[in-house]
């Protein structure tokens, strides 16, 4: 029996929460087709947040720290098409666009990325968090100020 995964974390106004299922006996290789010609570690992925009508993951959840290094990318979109989509718009100016939208709104952006930085913590399990809040401090900071994409804000 697959077991999911609860998190909640606490940001402005009301909490988040959300789950995710550990990965299904075929979704390493479904992982594997999905990525093809795409740099990828599956050792980060921790399971599956999104899965399509067909039950491929298409959003994987992933650690936040690979190697004693804070790892970037929390949610990784997997589903080739909806990679191809996104592709598509960054070819048709989606990323400035964007960053002129959240220049025009910075708080907006520095409260989305502190709870982004409120997730990848929450993702820690408690040993490790406790080791990193005491011992390794700057790594901690790095997993809290880290914004989308690893981005600082």
């Amino acid at each position: 029996m697959r077991r999911e995964s609860f998190w909640s974390v606490r940001g402005p106004g009301s909490p988040l929460s959300f789950y995710f299922a550990p990965l299904g006996r075929e979704d390493g290789r479904t992982l594997e087709r999905q990525m093809k010609g795409r740099r990828s570690d599956r050792s980060v992925v921790l399971g599956t947040a999104v899965r399509c009508r067909h039950g491929a993951p298409v959003v994987v959840i992933c650690a936040p720290v690979k190697d004693g290094v804070p790892f970037p990318t929390t949610f990784w979109l997997t589903c080739p098409h909806l990679v191809h989509r996104c592709a598509v718009l960054e070819s048709q100016g989606a990323v400035p666009e964007l960053r002129s939208v959240l220049e025009e709104n910075e708080t907006a952006w520095r409260a989305y990325n502190a709870l982004h930085g409120k997730i990848r913590l929450a993702l820690l399990a408690p040993r490790p968090a406790a080791i990193l809040r005491t011992r390794r401090r700057s790594l901690w900071d790095a997993l809290r100020r880290g914004g989308v994409g690893g981005m600082e804000y």
